[in-house]
């Protein structure tokens, strides 16, 4: 088949995955879309492994995240000559269960892709526990243990928040029609396709078949209706670009700028430790888009605790003036040290075997002086008091532009033009120029 490079599949013997991968391949053909259009996305468990039988542009997701990286996908091929793009999505029960709310944002937005869930009513990786998707007329023959708990109702769920097209069917012989129709609709498309897990769950088609005849009685009562789909649809969901927005392509290529000579340096690098809350981030960001305002490439990163508001914060900011095909720092250019937090961050980073220079804070260096042996002799150390003059938020943002600054790798007047558009501007500002009027003061450790 075009759509497939094997039909010896790795799924157990008599597993409703291997119809759902031959429908597919059999839709997918049958719509004449060619092989470069067709972006499958895939989800962890049983199901997760038909990208490898696909000839096609196949990206595996995490669990539960399909969906979510099918609408990411979608949104970020907008342009005419991508649009026409087939973005199919394919998670088992667990994982519509355990994403279900990217299936119901995706829904709201009327985003468009098609989701294909591979409801074999069991987790049939884990050991056959029910799922959310599991029928209550079935648990009890199939599924070992108690689960009383009602399912959802994907098909209605997927609707109410706003799908174009949402349908159930029952996976037996040939249902690529279906596929096809779930393909065909405009904006969000669903189709639950039930299935059989003959390891732990419904054992052979003919226990399908059995559902499937019950299903106008059991299965109406706890999934009405079958098959659902919107008259009238909502516009599809597009990013609408801000007009001011700032990218590396839009920027990078200027001509002219405050400052596209960055000193003797090609490539300049800074690391900043700090405490979370107190700018990092905000500080190390300004600074990439004042080398973006300058017509110069910039990569901003940072890492800080899932508490965000407590615990070490960490940015790494590269200036270049050649495009930034790699990001990692390894030795940056200066260190810089806001915070006690900062301090333990950069010892587990480097363990004093940094050899570049360094700004620290005088607080930190006067509580930590025992913990600097010999790396004064190694290093050049600038001593600076901004937490005084600029405060605890803004001492990371001096220490950075009193570096930039000195060493010409940005002007003062970029800086300015980048901070009187932030958030905090007065404050912003007042952190330049104290950093500014320390770059004709002798430093000493």
């Amino acid at each position: 088949m075009k759509y497939l490079n094997s039909l010896r599949f790795a799924y157990c013997r008599g597993c409703g995955h291997n119809s759902v991968a031959v429908n597919t391949a059999r839709a997918l053909e049958n719509s004449g879309f060619d092989s470069l259009d067709v972006i499958t996305v895939s989800d962890i468990g049983c199901c997760g492994l038909i990208d490898r039988y696909l000839t096609c542009h196949t990206v595996h997701g995490l669990h539960g995240r399909a969906c979510a990286l099918a609408s990411g996908i979608r949104i970020g091929l907008q342009n005419k000559e991508q649009k026409n793009k087939v973005i199919l999505a394919f998670q088992g029960d667990g994982g519509a269960t355990i994403g279900l709310a990217h299936i119901l944002e995706a829904a709201r937005r009327n985003i468009n892709i098609t989701l294909i869930v591979q409801n074999n009513m069991v987790y049939g990786m884990t050991g056959g526990q029910c799922s959310g998707l599991s029928p209550v007329c079935i648990r009890e023959k199939a599924i070992k243990g108690e689960c009383n708990s009602r399912p959802y109702n994907l098909v209605k769920l997927a609707h109410d928040a706003g799908a174009t097209y949402s349908r159930r069917i029952t996976g037996i012989g040939n249902y690529s029609e279906y596929i096809q129709e779930a393909l065909s609709a405009d904006g969000f498309s669903l189709l639950e396709i039930m299935e059989v897990c003959p390891s732990y769950g419904m054992s052979t088609s003919n226990d399908l078949k059995e559902l499937e005849y019950h299903s106008d009685k059991k299965l109406e009562e706890e999934w009405p209706p079958f098959r659902l789909r919107k008259e009238k649809t909502q516009p599809l969901f597009h990013l609408i670009p801000k007009e001011d927005c700032r990218t590396v392509e839009s920027t990078s290529q200027r001509s002219g700028g405050a400052c596209t000579d960055i000193g003797q340096k090609e490539r300049w690098s800074a690391v900043i430790f700090g405490s979370a809350g107190e700018g990092v981030q905000s500080a190390t960001g300004l600074m990439a888009r004042s080398a973006l305002e300058c017509g110069l490439w910039a990569s901003k990163k940072g890492s800080y605790p899932i508490t965000v508001g407590s615990g070490f914060s960490i940015g790494e900011l590269i200036i270049s003036k050649k495009e930034i095909l790699y990001d990692e720092i390894s030795l940056p250019d200066i260190v810089i040290i806001a915070s006690i937090d900062g301090l333990n961050a950069f010892s587990r980073r480097f363990p004093w075997k940094y050899s570049g220079h360094m700004i620290i804070e005088r607080s930190v260096w006067e509580e930590n002086k025992s913990s600097f042996p010999d790396i004064i002799n190694k290093i050049q150390v600038l001593v600076k008091n901004f937490r005084k003059s600029s405060g605890a938020k803004g001492a990371a943002l001096s220490s950075l532009v009193l570096w930039a600054v000195g060493n010409s790798v940005l002007s003062e007047e970029a800086i300015i033009s980048c901070a009187s558009e932030s958030k905090y501007p007065d404050k912003m500002i007042i952190s330049i120029q104290n950093a500014l009027a320390e770059l004709e003061l002798p430093i000493h450790p």
